[in-house]
């Protein structure tokens, strides 16, 4: 049997075969237009090479379901690119004959899956499931006992779009099958919701499962192994005879030793009855399933003989107590016996003695921080800085059952408060989850323990999308271009239908004396969206996110600021001036910049050089009169790299230059042209003026 497979994007899938299952193919090639319907999608996704193993399956021509067992193909030329397919919901083709289709990656089994090596940290692996190929396998081995973390979520930060489970395999007898008892856990919430699992495992192989059981589309697989962290948690002391301290109460404090590393934890003074919440973790090698653990109780009054009491804990023949926790089933045997988790009691029966409840367990920070388990699994899987996509995978995990609960909503905030992420991502997150006056302003609101999934999307979409456009009577349109065209120039402003010539004028002058800030105002987020930055008066720092969706006129065209480019279809259209303005009517609503607080282009005509100040973030002069003595001033000012700031008393202007030679001053209106003067004209033009301070 001869058979080969060949994909390029948006051209045809050739099957070539001679027969299967003495059945000959009616049509050697079938066109991507070949099979309509939507009974079942497939995709081939892009690889590097020929792979062998490619799965095929024969489909019926009316029920569509499979007649034969999976074959595999030698693939004779790579797929190149990307290509789907449709099946129809009734007929293939040719009624009576059996049509062979392409599963478009070759993970299909145990012993086709791709092969991750040995985990370490965190990887990511994006796939595609649905229609045919309906199920993807991971491989990876681990070289030790290792805590294992495994995420599926939508790529990119976007929500998955088909039903996909998620499950744990171990081919314990290693035949290729999937055996009863060697499923070691599981995720299937159902719906479109992420899946996680957590376990800690003994070294060995294993394979992820990914099924896709509704809907197809593409997810990303996070695998994340650690090595494994013991806590020991002190909850609670009670002296059980009076005399432990002459005349007092006890003063307690603890020495914990979790594999042979001791800590001595803070004292509580003169109390027999404490709560004290002392802890103590520890990262282990993962060499040994087991962990010892010793938990020693004193009381520091210094006794007659000037040396600390040493207080029975233990029940037994000893004063301390001492147990070993098995890392893989999560047990306690020694001097206290039960089940990691759990609070453990022990008493001592001699001389100065006390009880001590306390527990042990395996987790990171994020276990002892976080409530929600599926939560904790995906924050865990972000890694130790939570990239843009990261967060909004994390923000619309908490819509899971249609709101965000009190305890996902109390994760969040921990994590955006307690956690590292880019600044921008941090600044955003903190208005989604901890709140801002432009959530109410919006008619959005801010969010709460049982806080509807839509608000939580509308919230998403404000600051991290930039889908809460500023008021306009005009029509949004795409734009086309890019943010920069040939360099950052203060010719590419062009002033706009609204009065905001203090803003866009303020952005020409730093944009001629400092591009660099203009180009570091913006976060190309890559999903047609762009993060920028303002500066607050006392030097920190906002953002908000804005979309390539800009108010054009009916013909196309800009109806503020320009674009430079034509009308909103021109690929050389530049977008900064205008981006940059749209975000500043969206930051208005935040209430800080001095306007009038409504997301509106209206609601930033009329303003100050403050806005230099928003911009940079460096102080400015406030207004200043324009007079003979300004002369050296603008003078100095320019040289210095100042942003400049000229206004007539109705309209902004920065200064460009100047000719010592003629004595010319070279003025930029933002109505995007120069103009030349003498200094007796400036003088007779500009009444105040003022400059950036930096």
């Amino acid at each position: 049997m001869s058979k080969f497979a060949t994909a390029t994007q948006n051209e045809s899938v050739f099957v070539h075969t001679t027969a299967f299952s003495g059945v000959e193919a009616p049509n050697p090639l079938i066109q991507k237009g070949d099979l309509q319907g939507s009974s079942a999608a497939i995709s081939l996704d892009a690889i590097d090479q020929v792979m062998a193993g490619y799965k095929a399956e024969a489909t019926e021509d009316s029920s569509f379901s499979e007649v034969a067992a999976s074959y595999e193909i030698a693939a004779a030329t790579p797929v190149a690119a990307s290509a789907t397919l449709t099946a129809p919901s009734n007929s293939i083709l040719d009624q009576s004959i059996t049509d062979l289709i392409l599963v478009g990656d070759s993970n299909y089994s145990l012993g086709t899956a791709q092969d991750l090596d040995t985990l370490t940290g965190l990887k990511a692996n994006q796939g595609y499931v649905g229609g045919l190929d309906s199920v993807d396998y991971f491989k990876f081995d681990l070289s030790a006992i290792r805590d294992l973390t495994l995420s599926l979520t939508g790529t990119n930060g976007n929500e998955l779009t088909s039903n996909i489970s998620l499950r744990l395999i171990q081919d314990q007898n290693n035949n290729g099958q999937i055996d009863s008892g060697e499923v070691l856990a599981s995720s299937s919430r159902g719906g479109f919701l992420n899946e996680s699992l957590n376990k800690v495992l003994a070294g060995g192989n294993y394979y992820a499962e990914v099924k896709n059981l509704s809907g197809s589309g593409n997810y990303e697989l996070r695998s994340y192994a650690k090595l494994p962290q013991v806590n020991v948690d002190i909850d609670r002391v009670t002296a059980l005879n009076g005399g432990i301290d002459w005349g007092s109460q006890a003063d307690f404090y603890s020495k914990i030793t979790i594999a042979g590393n001791t800590h001595t934890t803070n004292h509580v003074n003169n109390d027999n009855d404490i709560s004290p919440d002392w802890s103590h973790s520890r990262t282990v090698d993962g060499n040994s399933r087991y962990v010892s653990v010793g938990i020693q109780m004193w009381d520091s009054d210094g006794g007659l003989n000037g040396a600390d009491d040493r207080i029975d804990i233990d029940g037994g023949a000893g004063r301390d107590i001492n147990v070993t926790y098995d890392l893989l089933t999560n047990q306690i045997t020694g001097d206290v016996s039960g089940t990691g988790g759990s609070t453990l009691g022990s008493s001592g029966n001699s001389g100065d003695r006390a009880r001590t409840y306390f527990k042990v367990t395996e987790g990171d920070w994020y276990d002892r921080n976080l409530g929600d388990n599926n939560f904790t699994n995906l924050a865990r899987n972000a890694g130790t800085s939570t990239s843009r996509n990261e967060m909004l995978t994390l923000l619309r995990e908490t819509k899971d059952y249609g709101s965000v609960t009190s305890q996902e909503l109390t994760d969040l905030r921990t994590i955006v408060d307690d956690r590292y992420q880019p600044e921008y991502v941090d600044n955003l997150a903190g208005k989604v989850v901890n709140g801002d006056v432009a959530n109410n302003r919006s008619g959005i609101g801010n969010l709460y323990g049982g806080a509807s999934a839509t608000r939580m999307e509308s919230l998403i979409g404000k600051w991290f999308l930039g889908n809460d456009r500023p008021d306009t009577g005009n029509t949004y349109r795409e734009v086309s271009g890019s943010l920069f065209q040939n360099g950052i120039s203060y010719t590419d402003v062009d002033q706009g239908g609204v009065g905001d010539c203090y803003f866009v004028n303020s952005l020409a002058g730093t944009a001629l004396q400092s591009p660099n800030t203009i180009s570091n105002m913006f976060t190309d987020n890559g999903d047609g969206t762009f993060t920028v930055k303002f500066y607050k008066a006392d030097g920190s720092r906002d953002y908000v996110t804005v979309d390539r969706f800009l108010p054009t006129t009916s013909s196309g065209r800009a109806k503020y600021a320009g674009w430079g480019g034509g009308t909103n279809t021109n690929s050389n259209n530049e977008l900064w001036v205008a981006l940059a303005e749209k975000a500043y009517a969206q930051v208005n609503e935040s209430g800080w910049i001095g306007q009038d607080n409504t997301n509106s282009y209206e609601g930033i005509s009329g303003g100050t050089l403050e806005a230099i100040t928003h911009i940079t973030g460096e102080d400015n002069t406030g207004y200043k009169t324009f007079r003979n003595a300004s002369f050296s001033q603008l003078l100095t000012a320019f040289a210095n790299d100042e942003v400049t700031y000229l206004s007539d008393g109705g309209h902004a202007y920065t200064m460009t230059g100047y000719d010592a030679n003629t004595g010319i001053f070279t003025v930029y209106n933002p109505w995007g042209f120069d103009i030349e003067l003498t200094w007796t004209e400036m003088l007779d033009k500009f009444v105040r003026w003022g400059h950036s301070e930096s």
